[in-house]
């Protein structure tokens, strides 16, 4: 029965460790599409809790953003990216790699199916 506690605190722990060390997110520029946008990872400085994609329009000039801001700029008039914008579409979130689009998907099922073994684990004595 230890075993399988040490198995369950591991899990969490590989959970719970990123959410103590900072807020991770993709960060990209790109001026002609999404998939265009040349995607690293950062670790947020703490004033920055949300990760973002922000789509705007200068001009005729379509900007493809993905970065770490503060919650408060996840309002579209709040926003730096958007005050000489014409168009502008700011989405924000806040868990790590969150603003990857469908990487997220992966993420919500490698979390499933580490608490499905987990509960297997857990129920085979």
């Amino acid at each position: 029965m230890n075993s399988k506690l040490s198995f369950v605190h591991v899990c969490l722990r590989c959970f719970l460790l990123p959410a103590v060390m900072g807020l991770i997110c993709y960060q990209c520029k790109s001026t002609v599409s999404w998939e265009r946008c040349r995607t690293t990872t950062k670790t947020c400085h703490p004033s920055n809790d949300r990760c973002a994609k922000v789509h705007y329009k200068v001009g005729d000039v379509d900007y493809f953003h993905k970065d770490c801001i503060p919650k408060a700029e996840c309002v579209k008039k709040a926003n730096p990216l958007c005050k000489r914008a014409v168009e502008c579409d700011v989405n924000c979130c806040d868990g790590n790699d969150c603003n990857a689009g469908p990487l997220f998907l992966i993420s919500g099922i490698l979390f499933l199916t580490c608490a499905v073994i987990s509960l297997v684990s857990l129920t085979e004595t």
